[in-house]
């Protein structure tokens, strides 16, 4: 999937993401009268992903794809010495892309979620704490994640970076969003007055592209980037996750599509670019070696989505 393929494409892409995300938030008011900012994160990781995966692949037939989504209601916390905690984020969009020459590039954004029933929203005294580590990216200590509790990254630059922004969510039901100017989700730079930069459809897209999101090293033992260090961490943790003795299974909180995308899933299926032996904390063996993760354990709900170039693949032979 050349960004070139995407730009050709891009109009009509983005109509069909859009559409795949309302349809995937109208299923939130069959469950919920008053849904939250959980009920509409879920909804994306369970239902969007789906779609999703069929949309790619109708539009770039030439590649494999895996979509997989991870659900958690665990959120990873840390401290940055203000006396108040903020989260690392709600949701991290993962994009893992494999050209011909077999060359990888790995990109990644962190978004905190806010209802809001505007296109814009202003950060309450109470969160000023998390937009602080939007904003600046203080020095920081893992506080709720598991097994890395402790572990210290040192993110730079310090301030505003496209790999972490706001997700607003419009909290009303898709039927009431009548006009074509208004959607249901929309990032915005960090910011104490949060104003909507893009349908989260057209961020997707530009995602893709790499014009979104912060990119990230392929191996966390040998990489020096902080940033690198913290989006493995956040893998790693929500791998544990999804082995935990309580788990409520892949029907509830995973939706994986593709040949290829498991890395959440057993080792004897078939594995992603990032191994079904993947584990960040030691680069090694087998995913049952992974620290089975507790209530405690700072998992984030992730979308993973996974791209093989391909030459003379046509459509609908994988």
């Amino acid at each position: 999937m050349q960004i070139k393929d995407i730009i050709r494409a891009q109009p009509s892409l983005i109509v069909d993401i859009d559409r795949a995300i309302k349809d995937s938030l109208d299923n939130v008011y069959w469950y919920s009268e008053k849904p939250q900012e959980p009920d509409f994160v879920a909804s994306l990781i369970i239902d969007f992903t789906k779609g999703f995966y069929h949309i790619l692949r109708n539009y770039f037939p030439n590649n494999k794809f895996g979509v997989t989504g991870v659900f958690t209601h665990q959120k990873p916390i840390v401290d940055i010495g203000l006396g108040k905690n903020p989260e690392l984020g709600d949701l991290l969009l993962v994009y893992i892309h494999e050209d011909m020459a077999g060359k990888k590039t790995f990109n990644s954004i962190l978004l905190q979620a806010k209802l809001s029933a505007d296109q814009k929203a202003r950060v309450a005294s109470a969160d000023i704490h998390q937009l602080e580590l939007y904003e600046k990216w203080p020095d920081f200590t893992y506080k709720r994640a598991g097994h890395l509790n402790g572990v210290s990254r040192k993110i730079s630059p310090k301030s505003i970076t496209d790999g972490a922004q706001y997700l607003l969510i419009d909290d009303r039901p898709i039927s009431r969003l009548t006009s074509p100017a208004v959607f249901p989700m929309g990032t915005a730079t960090p910011n104490r007055l949060l104003v909507v930069n893009n349908n989260f459809a057209i961020e997707i897209v530009e995602f893709l592209k790499l014009k979104s999101g912060r990119t990230f090293d392929e191996d966390p033992l040998t990489t020096t980037d902080e940033w690198s260090k913290m989006i493995w961490d956040l893998l790693e943790i929500t791998k544990a996750q999804t082995k935990r003795s309580n788990y409520r299974g892949a029907f509830d909180r995973q939706s994986i599509h593709g040949q290829f995308s498991q890395m959440f899933s057993s080792p004897n299926q078939q594995s992603s670019f990032l191994g079904a032996g993947f584990m960040a904390g030691t680069g090694k063996g087998n995913p049952d070696d992974l620290p089975e993760a507790n209530d405690d354990s700072g998992a984030i709900s992730i979308l993973l989505i996974e791209s093989i170039d391909q030459e003379g693949e046509e459509r609908g032979q994988y």
